[in-house]
């Protein structure tokens, strides 16, 4: 785990750090709380430690400011102060600290706080990702993949180049959960959902966007690339049969469509591009199923 130490004393900074990779986290280092909030936005730190009373933006401050830019990853926050009054502690914890260390701090107390922190951070963590998780494929669902889009860090990663969007649907998904069953029917999205994560390039982020419909977001060098690599998936979703429980293997198929973005687009182009690739599925339903369609507009 990740720890950025905020304190204007370089003595106490030094020894924060060396206890603290003594510990083994990894550790950021601010002087102040401009350089601080830089730091926390540019690498995400889930744990903060901060000194209370610094020239410029005070640690009262700092923590207010890092609540307000909270978008949706929660980071822990520990006090490190001289202050001894309650009325400070109040103070403190309802900017929104979590913890907070007494100066001259002991490095016993300093290892017990963080430990307790991070186990804090870790439930976290995890509570995120069930709710970006879809429960029955563990693939992302359509909140994560929201939170992704609107995430400007990671939307500059993705579009440093052309981006895929491929949406796929279970071609008569509906005759599975009519002739075998609402069980059979999910064991056929956990099947069909391994098979896309697995075709799709390691770096795809694949969505189960409802029901039997997924979606694929991944780069690529052209459009002729995204087609290609969804043809192969839909090529190995119809090869392979699916052992689902009693009964013969089912023999399934998907059709797909396809949309590619070009550098530099944003947010509501992103939005757009899950819509453009939905109307190429629809065109491959409408042609019989069991294809890949690229959107209109997409140059090969």
């Amino acid at each position: 785990m990740r720890i950025l130490i905020v304190e204007d004393n370089r003595m106490t900074r030094r020894m924060l750090e060396r206890y603290l990779q003594e510990l083994g986290y990894d550790v950021l280092q601010a002087s102040d709380g401009q350089t601080a909030l830089d730091l926390h936005r540019r690498h995400r730190v889930p744990f903060v430690i901060t000194d209370w009373e610094m020239p410029g933006m005070s640690g009262l401050d700092l923590v207010r400011r890092i609540r307000e830019s909270q978008d949706g990853t929660y980071t822990y926050v520990v006090f490190l102060t001289a202050r001894e009054g309650k009325a400070d502690l109040v103070t403190g914890i309802g900017a929104g600290a979590d913890d907070y260390l007494r100066k001259p701090f002991d490095k016993a107390e300093l290892a017990v706080r963080v430990r307790a922190g991070q186990r804090i951070v870790e439930l976290q963590e995890r509570l995120e990702r069930l709710a970006e998780t879809d429960a029955l494929t563990g693939l992302w669902n359509r909140r994560g993949l929201e939170r992704w889009f609107a995430d400007p860090r990671e939307r500059a990663v993705l579009l440093e180049g052309p981006v895929a969007f491929v949406i796929g649907d279970i071609d008569h998904f509906k005759r599975v959960n009519d002739e075998r069953g609402h069980a059979a029917g999910d064991e056929v999205l956990r099947l069909v959902a391994e098979r896309l994560r697995a075709g799709f390039p390691p770096d795809a982020r694949v969505v189960r966007v409802g029901g039997e419909e997924f979606l694929a977001v991944f780069r690529v060098a052209s459009a002729t690339e995204a087609v290609a690599s969804t043809e192969a998936v839909r090529a190995t979703v119809e090869a392979r049969p699916l052992e689902v429980g009693p009964g013969q293997p089912l023999c399934l198929t998907c059709s797909f469509g396809v949309h590619v973005t070009m550098p530099g687009v944003g947010i509501a182009d992103l939005l757009d591009a899950q819509a453009r690739a939905d109307h190429a599925l629809y065109r491959s339903k409408a042609d019989g199923r069991n294809r890949v369609t690229l959107a209109d507009g997409c140059s090969p």
